[in-house]
């Protein structure tokens, strides 16, 4: 049994005992010979775990029973969990947002996968469908025009109407990739290897 359930199972036996010894001071008579085979058997336990921590079971084996190889500690101290708790650490995920495994979905279908981007650039196939038209147009123009045997003045009416489909516009538009971030908190993150 692990130090910390055999001490949680004894300060309840304890506190059984304790009761029951006030219960005495009470007045209240009761098997003593019980009580005291019963604490005889917590201190041993005790006893037990103490010398197998001597012997080798010692804290850092307890505290990375807690983070099997595998495990992620996440924290806003910077401190390699090996300088805490021993084992061997990688940092795991710089810059990603940790998901669920979700094996329905085939973009988080297994442990570890990683995708998405930052930013990106929108194809044609991902715009929303749309229509650009244009209006037929009608322009007076006047000019001045000069040449090599004098200047000519006048002024006439110019008329441009567009005859069927207008198929063109001005580009518009930088094609530069658009923030994809979810709202985000920064922690470190790290898996333990070994």
């Amino acid at each position: 049994m692990g130090l910390m359930k055999t001490l949680s199972q004894s300060s309840k036996e304890l506190k059984d005992i304790l009761d029951r010894l006030t219960a005495l001071e009470s007045g209240e008579t009761f098997a003593t010979k019980e009580m005291f085979e019963s604490l005889n058997q917590t201190v041993t336990t005790i006893n037990t775990d103490v010398t197998n921590i001597k012997n080798g079971d010692n804290i850092e084996n307890i505290m990375l029973a807690n983070y099997p190889v595998g495990s992620i500690y996440m924290s806003i101290n910077p401190t390699n969990p090996s300088n805490l708790f021993g084992g061997n650490w990688v940092e795991w995920g710089k810059g990603k947002a940790p998901v669920g495994v979700d094996t329905a979905d085939v973009n988080f279908n297994s442990v570890e996968k990683t995708g998405g981007e930052k930013a990106h650039v929108l194809s044609a196939s991902e715009m929303p469908t749309h229509a650009h038209t244009m209006d037929s147009a009608v322009s007076t123009h006047s000019s001045i025009v000069s040449t090599d045997t004098g200047l000519y003045q006048g002024t006439g009416a110019i008329t441009f109407t567009a005859i069927g489909t207008v198929n063109e516009t001005d580009e518009t538009g930088e094609g530069i990739g658009h923030n994809n971030l979810q709202p985000y908190i920064t922690c470190y993150m790290w898996k333990r290897t070994a």
